[in-house]
């Protein structure tokens, strides 16, 4: 079963977890410019105790500082990517699943608990669909008959016949079905 929705879902999920893959990347990337940062600043205040804040104006800080800087702002392009996809992802399974849903109650059940598309017929009493292998009719068979009343039906049926002829033969009840009052 390949609906369109089911490969618009897979297709979220593919864009879902390649954003996923470049926040963690890029995220990671802002991790080890800002520790290269807080490395120069304090190697820097190791070798110039006095001169505690002059990385400032060292042309190799200003370089680090700008790389974390664009590091930061590519993870903050990946974060919000990330969660846009996140969203189009949740959208898509919530289709999947009312699709899912719909397609559901678009199964008709037989009897027999198989589920499949072979062709059925659907008993005018009950409304219940049955396989015409299960109902022992071909498909010619099935279109000749003006209605189909399935077994269960069928048993029913002969159980209030009976249970009905029984309390007529008793003189409980009279031959249109009425109680005899005593």
């Amino acid at each position: 079963m390949s609906s369109r929705s089911e490969k618009a879902m897979f297709k979220a999920e593919g864009f879902l977890k390649e954003s996923k893959k470049v926040f963690d990347e890029t995220h990671t990337a802002e991790i080890v410019s800002w520790s290269i940062v807080a490395a120069h600043q304090k190697k820097w205040a190791e070798t110039y105790p006095n001169d505690k804040y002059g990385y400032n104006n060292t042309r190799e800080f200003k370089f680090l500082q700008n790389s974390a800087v664009e590091a930061h702002i590519a993870k903050d392009k990946a974060y919000k990517k990330y969660w846009k996809n996140y969203d189009f992802f949740e959208l898509k399974k919530r289709q999947w699943q009312d699709f899912l849903v719909r397609d559901e109650k678009r199964i008709r059940h037989c009897s027999c608990g198989e589920r499949d598309s072979s062709t059925m017929v659907k008993c005018d009493e009950c409304f219940h669909w049955v396989h015409l292998t299960c109902a022992g009719l071909t498909e010619d068979e099935a279109q000749a008959l003006p209605e189909y009343i399935c077994f269960k039906c069928q048993v029913a049926n002969v159980e209030t016949f009976a249970e009905e002829f029984i309390r007529h033969e008793a003189g409980e009840i009279d031959s249109d079905g009425n109680e005899i009052l005593e």
